[in-house]
């Protein structure tokens, strides 16, 4: 599983003012997360975008669209969150976060070969952050790349030791790069 934890959503939740629901007419302040309107993906995602603005994003709406980005993941609404982290990296191509978060997307949904090209790329820019690493093990193991998925996981514990994730993924992994059926695949 994915390491995107609490310590991710409280390094993102900082400094961050609440978001009004663009797709609402409620005429009042009222974070996504607690509107209990249906919208589409598009009401959700399209208002989000004047209020980015069409330069370079500031550091404070970066945080802000982050969180937001991160909230819809969470929540499992993967489409928002994906445009969301997408608006990001063509403003800031460099957004860990970011990055990080759209690689993660990509592993959920099966996509591995693209999650490993994000998170790796997240990872190159964030060297310290174990949770990148067990990600990008983890979609390193999902193409069956087995000795650089051991590689991350150890990576991410030597930068946490007990990181559940990354001891669990990697016991899965060494296990996988014993068994006979993974000696076929390489």
């Amino acid at each position: 599983r994915p390491a995107f934890g609490p310590r991710d959503r409280d390094r993102l939740s900082h400094d961050v003012a609440p978001l009004v629901c663009a797709a609402c007419s409620h005429g009042r302040s009222n974070p996504v997360a607690a509107c209990r309107t249906l919208h589409s993906t598009q009401q959700l995602v399209k208002p989000l975008a004047p209020r980015i603005g069409s330069f370079a994003m500031a550091e404070s709406k970066i945080r802000r669209a982050l969180k937001l980005a991160l909230q819809h993941h969470q929540a499992g609404r993967l489409a928002p969150a994906e445009a969301l982290y997408r608006e990001i990296l063509a403003r800031d191509p460099g957004c860990v976060d970011a990055l990080h978060g759209v690689g993660i997307i990509a592993l959920q949904i099966g996509q591995h070969a693209v999650a490993v090209e994000l998170i790796r790329q997240a990872a190159v820019r964030a060297p310290g952050n174990p949770a990148i690493h067990a990600n990008l093990g983890e979609a390193y193991r999902n193409l069956h790349r087995l000795d650089e998925a051991v590689a991350s996981f150890r990576r991410a514990l030597a930068l946490q030791p007990k990181l559940p994730s990354a001891l669990n993924n990697l016991a899965n992994a060494l296990a996988a790069s014993l068994s006979p059926a993974s000696q076929n695949l390489h």
